[in-house]
Order: structure tokens, then C-alpha cells, then sequence
């Protein structure tokens, strides 16, 4: 994303990073759905009124291997390739990634005087993974910013999901949820309004609102 953009440091920021499982353990058949919830993210940012932050979206994708499908960019224009399903899951080598652009991105609002709402890591996952030590090691930096309250780290398992893990890597305000079904673009709503919910409070606390939670289990 050029400079240019930021010349108005009138306009806060909230970069969000979404690291999305598309591993061999997701239904292929999910992909799509998958795919379409994704991209139905930067609509719900369109629709919400008065959001008082520009959200910039990054995604990550970890299957076979770890790959940055979307640099962080405005939520309009929020462009990518097909989901497919392929490989064992790099959780920890995600997370890492996710924490290093966020990371960055800070550095970034930094330089150029711009104000940024707290970061959002957003990890939808199998609850699957082939890795070990790495992944303790990002995990416990995730949990440390979370704690810390700079950052805010959320994990949802998809239904079939090892929800033990899930429980284990999760930050301990936020224990992972879990979907009953494979409506993604509920969740992405949910996403949403949790992102408005803590602007609007100024809170850590992540925010479902009642309409949706039929779609999540808590």
C-alpha cells in the first residue's frame, strides 16, 4: 500500500490479521464457503455506519505451508486467491507470521503520527497441527500481548475441531469458541461487531451479539 494514503493522520487505524486453515484436515467441500465468508468481511465493514476507525485486513494462510494471501490493505479493496485445501497444518509458523506484521504495521502507524485501535489476530483453525516447540514459542508470545492488552487474540475451531488444543494455545481472557456449523459468514459478522463493540467501549473484551449466536458454541 503506497504512502500516499496516509497523508490524512486524522483517520485511525485497526489492523486485523486473519489466519485461516486450509490444511488437508478442512473439508475440501468447505473451501468455498470458507472463501466466500472471507471475502464477505470487508462488506460488513462497509455496512457498519459511523465505525470511527478505517480496518485494514491482512490474511494468512496455513496449509502445506504458511503463505500471506493479503497484505494489510483497506477493507474495500480486499482481494485474494481460492481457498484449497492441501498439507498438514502450520499453526505455529501462522502465528508467528501474524505477530511479525502486526508488528510491523505498528511500527509503521508509528512512523507516520497515525493513531491505531488495539491489533486484531483472528485464528480459524481445525485445531490441528504438525509442529511442536515453534508453536509454543508463538503461542506464548500471543499470549503475553494479549494479556498485556495489546493485542487482541481470538481463536474459533470450525465444527470436527480438536478443541483441546485450541483451548491450550488460546489466550486465557478469550477461550477459543467453536462453530456448530460452517456459516462463515455469520462469524465474519460476529467479527465485525466485536471489532465495532471494542471501539465503541474502548475494552479488550470480545462482544457477541445475540442475533448471532446461534451460529457459534461458547
Amino acid at each position: 500500500m503506497g504512502n500516499s494514503e496516509y497523508l490524512d493522520a486524522t483517520i485511525a487505524r485497526c489492523p486485523v490479521v486473519l489466519l485461516i486453515d486450509t490444511s488437508c484436515y478442512m473439508p475440501k467441500k468447505i473451501m468455498s464457503l470458507l472463501f466466500s465468508g472471507t471475502k464477505s468481511f470487508s462488506m460488513h465493514l462497509k455496512d457498519e455506519e459511523a465505525f470511527g476507525a478505517k480496518v485494514e485486513p491482512a490474511i494468512i494462510t496455513f496449509g502445506g505451508e504458511v503463505q500471506m494471501v493479503q497484505d494489510f490493505i483497506c477493507s474495500d479493496s480486499l482481494s485474494m486467491p481460492a481457498f484449497e485445501a492441501a498439507g498438514t497444518p502450520c499453526l505455529g509458523a501462522s502465528l508467528g507470521l501474524g505477530l511479525k506484521l502486526i508488528e510491523n504495521r505498528t511500527k509503521f502507524y508509528e512512523r507516520h503520527d497515525i493513531e491505531y485501535d488495539k491489533p486484531w489476530l483472528f485464528m480459524i483453525s481445525s485445531g490441528k497441527t504438525n509442529e511442536a516447540e515453534y508453536l509454543q514459542d508463538a503461542v506464548l508470545k500471543a499470549q503475553e500481548a494479549d494479556i498485556a492488552g495489546s493485542l487482541s487474540y481470538h481463536i474459533v475451531g470450525v465444527p470436527g475441531a480438536e478443541m483441546g488444543l485450541l483451548r491450550d494455545i488460546a489466550s486465557p481472557f478469550n477461550p477459543p469458541m467453536q462453530m456448530k456449523e460452517f456459516c462463515f459468514d455469520n462469524l465474519f459478522r460476529w467479527l465485525t461487531s466485536s471489532i465495532q463493540r471494542v471501539r465503541d467501549v474502548k475494552t479488550g473484551a470480545g462482544y457477541l451479539p445475540s442475533h448471532l449466536s446461534a451460529s457459534l458454541k461458547l
